[in-house]
């Protein structure tokens, strides 16, 4: 079982069975896949910052396994909420020898201002361009341990000055980054994990003294997931970002209620220089797994028409804080309740939440992908 899982991670499959035979006093593995389709534009409509009000809209086009060794190059090109465009490409195996990956992007974008404390100085909303180029390459210690480095360089430029928001209080801010990193995971299926392990350990070192900028930031990520008992599964996580140096620009301060949501107040924000959270989160399979087969529509690609489909019930408890001082917390969120998610494998999770609040104030959620 958790071998098929692993091979349904890697996302080009829409089926993958492991049958175990003997023939003649030998035992014969036999695997089977299904293929998904692996080059297609699609149009899209994304939430950003998992906000509905943030709605952004496009197309990309996804070009999977190119040249049968699971390499993924793909374009975006999105309007609405921070419209941008962009490239990337992501070698997982780059020879047969070393166990060496790669991943390269660059994009374009025009954002706006997620600061509430530089919207707040300023007195109304902004924007600003950005120009984000990166190089990751890495090395695969074995199946579950990773070791990474980043080359980046990132170009900020106000469309108005804003007093304090870049490190030189000019309109642009522009700096090379220097990335290090370890990733241990042995979760058995990543689209939604049931089993196994995650942890994440990152550090930037941003600017490195150039054009004023040298600041540092670090991200850990734990997560655990287990069988309590029969199927009823729980999981849980830990997550830390922290900052250091004497200048740390507002666009680079640490954020709850964007990326890292605290259900029951999931549309408000919080922000300081670090943050920590953490959440938890019981689980069970009201359809386990499905395989639906729609290829008799006609038209449409039969690999665009096959779908491993499950159903699950959850319960979740999140909270959040962010902080100055590492002894002192500024402000912090919590909330907890129930929800139902629809998997669509391998394309998405799709995930409907009732949350609540500390005043038991409750709010209807709608998110795709895993919570966590």
């Amino acid at each position: 079982m958790f071998n098929r899982e692993r091979i349904f991670s890697l996302g080009l499959f829409n089926k993958v069975t492991i049958e175990n035979t003997k023939k003649d006093f030998r035992n014969i593995l036999i695997i089977e896949v299904e293929e998904s389709w692996y080059v297609f534009p699609l149009p899209f409509v994304e939430i950003k910052e998992r906000d509905y009000k943030k709605l952004s809209y496009g197309v990309y086009l996804v070009y999977k396994n190119f040249r049968g060794r699971n390499e993924t190059i793909f374009g975006t090109i999105s309007f609405g909420y921070n419209p941008s465009f962009g490239i990337t490409y992501i070698n997982p195996n780059l020879s047969n020898e070393g166990d060496y990956f790669l991943r390269f992007s660059s994009s374009f974008s025009k954002n706006k201002n997620r600061s509430i404390k530089a919207e707040s100085d300023y007195g109304s909303e902004f924007n600003y361009k950005q120009i984000f180029t990166s190089l990751l390459m890495g090395k695969r210690i074995n199946p579950f341990n990773k070791l990474f480095l980043t080359f980046s360089f990132n170009y900020l430029e106000l469309e108005k000055l804003v007093p304090n928001y870049t490190v030189g209080n000019e309109k642009i801010d522009r700096y090379p980054q220097l990335g290090i990193g370890y990733e241990f995971d042995d979760r058995d299926l990543l689209q939604f994990p049931r089993e196994g392990e995650y942890f994440y350990l990152g550090s930037n070192f941003n600017g490195l003294g150039i054009n004023s900028v040298n600041h540092q930031s670090m991200k850990i990520d734990f997560r655990h997931y287990s069988k309590l008992f029969n199927n009823l599964f729980i999981k849980f996580r830990t997550s830390s970002r922290f900052t250091f140096g004497d200048i740390v620009p507002q666009y680079d301060y640490s954020l709850i209620g964007t990326e890292e949501k605290i259900r029951g107040n999931f549309f408000k924000r919080i922000e300081d220089r670090n943050l920590a959270a953490i959440s938890a989160e019981l689980y069970y399979p009201l359809i386990k797994e499905m395989q639906l087969d729609l290829s008799f529509i006609p038209v449409i690609p039969k690999q665009l028409l096959s779908y491993r489909v499950a159903l699950y019930l959850q319960t979740f408890a999140d909270y959040g804080s962010v902080f100055r001082d590492f002894y002192k917390s500024t402000s912090s969120l919590s909330g907890f309740g129930i929800g139902i998610s629809l998997l669509v494998l391998p394309y998405n999770v799709i995930r409907f939440e009732l949350g609540f609040n500390e005043k038991s104030e409750k709010e209807f959620i709608i998110d795709l992908g895993v919570s966590f």
